[in-house]
């Protein structure tokens, strides 16, 4: 016989293969022949020679290495956020002029009225305009408080002990003069006849006021031309004992200039509004039970902190020139150049008493005191010039960054004697709400968000501040798995349902196949909407998101498989080889698993290969609209949805959507690829 080679052996019988199906029947000398390689070894040879499919089986490979393979390797993981140190323009500090009085309680067993605490700065610049040293404050509980001047910018507030001395009226009643009878009533003492004169004089030039004895007096006319005659000036009525004239003569002064306070034999008094009366309290200041001031303690140290024992006792022994204790430690407070300084037993300074708050950008008091100072300064100057913008110089150490594994580190520089390196820098000051802002270019420590591809990165990173390469690999795995799951799943349904209809055929094959019907005319992206909205609503974890996303996928897409399954079956029934089975009694599901669904695994495996690709698409497609896996997950969808919220980001972020995108392609069509290859290795007549 001539010795024939692999390749011709393989064409020919590729060549009777066919015959075969066309014919039926094959030669007995070439029967012998087909025998020279084995039905699975013809597949695999056929798809082989497919260089489409060839090339897509080692996309495939290469995307199953670097989703599952390469992540096991790389350095980095799909959630971790990188950091980094930049020399950035940003907020440092604030300063304000501080107006509003802050409360400190001293006394907490006893509780101090609210409205009062809300009312003492109105009540502090009330008794500031009117010079007073001491006023009261009544609640609206009538309880009445005493507030004293303690210094400049300190007030103390404590129950007053003193009492209602007197009640002032502007005018007062001095009798009703009767024009028939010509007679005057006094309700008090008798003025003599000079002053019914003076009244008469003034009833008849017809004047409403009169003067006598270098005192004012006004009439009213009544009922039976009788008038009623009253001072015009202020009048005192004592609660208790009168008082002297120098009492009497600041009283009426108050009233008249409306003042809330006056001085008088060394006491100091106040004018309270009541019940429609003025009256005049006795100020005695008792044990004081709340401290409100402008000032705030600047620390020389900024590493040591002010608690609000020692605030308060400061506060209260500002202007005592006592000293005191505190946390257990000996203060005292000294007048030093118009300051108020707090200093510690042995002498140390401590800090200074200031209304002018400078604070770092997060709030705390964390700035060194000389920067406060030179900050004063230049907003003194600002203050004086009348401008809302400045400046000034500092100095601060300078730094250097470098890597330490994947973490940045900061660190301080150093001269070449070992002592810090420092740099001035310009600290720009701006006037905005009532505060003054100060920026300077200084090192944050930041998410390394946004980053373009770099030896560390070599995709760069994204707006989370993580590593696009990374999430490339772990976004692989899940597209693909999604891809291999959902499809096994419409597979495992499709045949179970397509087997049953298409074998039992009557009734049970109708029901199902309306049920596919059914499964096909359900609007699939509506229903992934809803999904997605009631997993929002949920606030489900991405891994059951994930799961329930798959299943959805598997249960819509079965209908496809059963039918295809179904018109296999419905062939393959009626063969020789399933009448002999039928015959010998083989168990109906044996026919169905083990003779009929064998034979139709070649179709199954080419639709199942081509729809992995459209599975993928569907979830990316999914993920892109928000509507599939959520973070921090990553797949590819999720990865190009956040870089195409505009045009600008589409523009900026090319290097991220772009390669996502090819891996997507590329791996959609190379499933495309393997399954065209598939089905012509499995029917070589479909190539012929």
């Amino acid at each position: 016989m001539e010795r024939k080679s692999f390749n011709e052996l393989l064409k020919e019988q590729e060549r009777l293969e066919a015959k075969k199906q066309d014919d039926g029947h094959v030669a007995l000398d070439d029967a012998k022949r087909i025998k020279v390689l084995s039905p699975g070894q013809l597949v695999f040879k056929r798809f082989i020679r497919n260089k489409l499919a060839i090339f897509g089986v080692c996309v495939l490979l290469f995307m199953f290495l670097f989703a599952f393979i390469a992540p096991l390797f790389y350095p980095y993981t799909q959630t971790q956020v990188f950091f980094k140190y930049d020399y950035v323009n940003s907020d440092y500090a604030t300063a304000s002029l501080r107006t509003d009085y802050t409360n400190h309680i001293l006394n907490q067993d006893t509780a101090v009225d609210s409205f009062v605490q809300r009312n003492i700065t109105s009540s502090i610049e009330s008794m500031d305009a009117a010079g007073l040293e001491q006023t009261v404050v009544t609640a609206e509980n009538g309880t009445v408080y005493a507030l004293q001047k303690l210094g400049e910018g300190i007030y103390a507030l404590s129950l007053n002990g003193g009492s209602k001395v007197a009640a002032l009226s502007a005018s007062s009643r001095i009798g009703t003069y009767s024009l028939l009878a010509k007679t005057m009533t006094y309700d008090g003492d008798d003025l003599g006849g000079g002053f019914v004169d003076a009244l008469r004089q003034a009833i008849a030039a017809g004047t409403t006021g009169f003067s006598f004895n270098n005192q004012a007096y006004t009439w009213e006319l009544g009922e039976k031309k009788t008038y009623t005659v009253t001072s015009a000036g202020a009048s005192v009525q004592y609660t208790g004992a009168p008082l002297s004239g120098e009492f009497e003569t600041a009283a009426k002064a108050a009233l008249e200039n409306k003042a809330s306070g006056f001085t008088a034999d060394g006491t100091a008094y106040a004018l309270s509004k009541t019940s429609g009366e003025t009256a005049v309290v006795s100020i005695v200041p008792g044990e004081p039970l709340l401290l409100s001031s402008v000032y705030v303690i600047d620390t020389t140290d900024n590493t040591k902190t002010v608690s609000e024992e020692l605030t308060r006792q400061t506060l209260l022994n500002a202007y005592s020139g006592q000293p005191f204790e505190a946390d257990g430690q000996q203060y005292e407070v000294k007048s030093e150049n118009g300051e108020r300084v707090l200093y510690t037993a042995d002498g140390g300074e401590f800090g200074l008493l200031t209304n002018f708050v400078v604070r770092d950008a997060s709030g705390k008091d964390t700035l060194e005191l000389n920067f406060k100072e030179a900050a004063l300064k230049a907003v003194s100057k600002m203050v004086e010039t009348g401008v809302n913008t400045g400046s000034f110089t500092y100095q601060f150490p300078d730094m250097q960054t470098h890597f330490e594994g994947t973490e940045p580190v900061l660190a301080a520089a150093a001269n070449a004697d070992g002592s810090a390196k420092m740099r001035d820098t310009e600290i720009a000051v701006s006037f905005k709400a009532g505060n003054y802002q100060m920026t300077c270019f200084q090192w944050k420590h930041l998410i390394d968000i946004s980053a373009g591809p770099s030896s560390r990165h070599t995709f760069g990173t994204d707006t989370d501040g993580m590593d696009i390469l990374a999430r490339m690999m772990y976004g692989g795995r899940i597209s693909l798995c999604v891809g291999f799951i959902v499809v096994i799943l419409e597979t495992f349904l499709g045949v179970i349902m397509g087997g049953i209809a298409g074998y039992f055929g009557g009734w049970v094959d109708n029901l199902i196949m309306r049920l596919v019907d059914i499964f096909y005319c359900i609007p699939s992206l509506p229903i992934l909407i809803i999904l997605g909205s009631f997993m929002d609503a949920m606030k489900l974890g991405a891994y059951t998101r994930l799961a329930y996303m798959m299943a959805v996928l598997g249960i819509l897409g079965w209908a496809g498989v059963a039918r295809l399954v179904r018109g296999q079956i419905l062939s393959l029934r009626e063969q020789e080889f399933m009448i002999a089975a039928e015959a010998t009694g083989i168990r109906v599901k044996h026919r169905i698993f083990k003779h009929l669904l064998p034979n139709v695994m070649p179709q199954l495996i080419v639709t199942a290969t081509a729809g992995l690709g459209s599975v993928i698409i569907t979830e990316s497609t999914l993920s892109f609209l928000g509507l599939g896996v959520k973070h921090p997950l990553a797949t590819w969808g999720t990865m190009i949805n956040s870089v195409t919220s505009s045009n600008e980001n589409i523009i900026k972020y090319t290097y991220i959507w772009i390669p996502v995108g090819a891996l997507i392609c590329f791996t959609v069509i190379a499933f495309n690829f393997v399954g065209d290859g598939l089905r012509d290795a499995f029917d070589p007549k479909m190539k012929r």
